[in-house]
């Protein structure tokens, strides 16, 4: 995504991340890790992560393409987590993982 873009409802979300990942080449990774996470409320959370786009070739370490931090905040409606709020911050890359 381009800085200011944004995405609304599930729907846009949805075929936005669909069409980007089908045409990713296959040595491509995305990695997404949730680095720690608060509850707020039962049912809220807000998650702090990264995600990593790498490029995997032969044997070698994972380059590591882009790189960013992320926050959201989770509700859960009948028993299932959901996205209501992501910003997502691209950082400095370089180097390998």
């Amino acid at each position: 995504m381009d800085r200011g873009e944004w995405l609304a409802g599930r729907e846009a979300v949805h075929e936005r991340f669909a069409a980007q990942f089908a045409g990713m080449p296959p040595d491509l990774r995305h990695l997404t890790e949730v680095r720690k996470y608060r509850m707020i409320a039962p049912d809220v959370a807000a998650v702090d992560g990264t995600v990593e786009v790498l490029r995997h070739v032969d044997d070698a370490e994972p380059a590591i393409l882009r790189n960013f931090a992320i926050f959201a905040v989770m509700v859960q409606v009948r028993q299932e987590w959901k996205i209501q709020d992501l910003r997502i911050y691209q950082l400095e890359t370089g180097g390998n993982r």
